[in-house]
């Protein structure tokens, strides 16, 4: 009796630890996504703006969109110049009644706030920014080269300045990023690999 006893806990254990501890690569792999939630549709690019102006929220850049007769406000992300980021439309949206004229709507759109035209970036709102897009890049499986101002994502002829910084020197900052990201995971997963083995 005893023995079969010792047999079933035995079994058990090894059950659940085969399960939970042996194989930690099945359970990490599929938890990380960088913060970045699950949305229902496939994301070809990132759109980084400015706002050419010094709003003080979200919903005071939504009314004035709703104003100017979009659905909602434009943006996905706004970051602050204090480098918060806040949420704008949701993002499963495609558009919120857009007005960059663009041929596709397969992008995110993060804006910062800001006359960066006339102003310079501060250094928490380009962080905020440049990380951000990182995460969206490697949660979509894109290339760096994907993170686009909305001069360059705009149907020729459209005149704007916007985002107003260099997105040369942005997107290096991107890929900079990503490589550090892509570290980090790395780092911690063999981190924890080692540890099971």
């Amino acid at each position: 009796m005893k023995k079969h006893l010792f047999i079933l806990m035995l079994m058990s254990c090894l059950t659940y630890f085969s399960k939970y501890s042996f194989n930690p690569k099945i359970e990490i792999s599929h938890n990380i996504n960088y913060g970045i939630p699950v949305i229902n549709r496939k994301i070809e690019r990132v759109i980084i703006h400015h706002t050419a102006a010094n709003e003080k929220s979200v919903n005071e850049i939504r009314i004035g969109h709703k104003k100017r007769g979009f659905r909602d406000i434009a943006y996905h992300y706004v970051i602050f110049p204090n480098g918060k980021i806040e949420t704008g439309r949701n993002l499963n949206q495609r558009d919120g009644g857009v007005f960059w004229n663009s041929e596709r709507h397969d992008w995110i759109a993060i804006v910062l706030i800001g006359k960066l035209h006339l102003h310079k970036v501060l250094q928490k709102q380009y962080a905020s920014a440049t990380q951000l897009s990182a995460k969206w890049i490697i949660n979509q499986n894109l290339d760096y080269s994907k993170v686009l101002g909305h001069k360059e994502a705009t149907i020729k002829g459209r005149n704007t300045v916007c985002p107003g910084i260099n997105m040369k020197i942005f997107r290096n900052q991107v890929q900079r990023e990503i490589r550090k990201l892509k570290y980090e995971k790395n780092s911690n997963y063999s981190k924890i690999t080692w540890f099971f083995s």
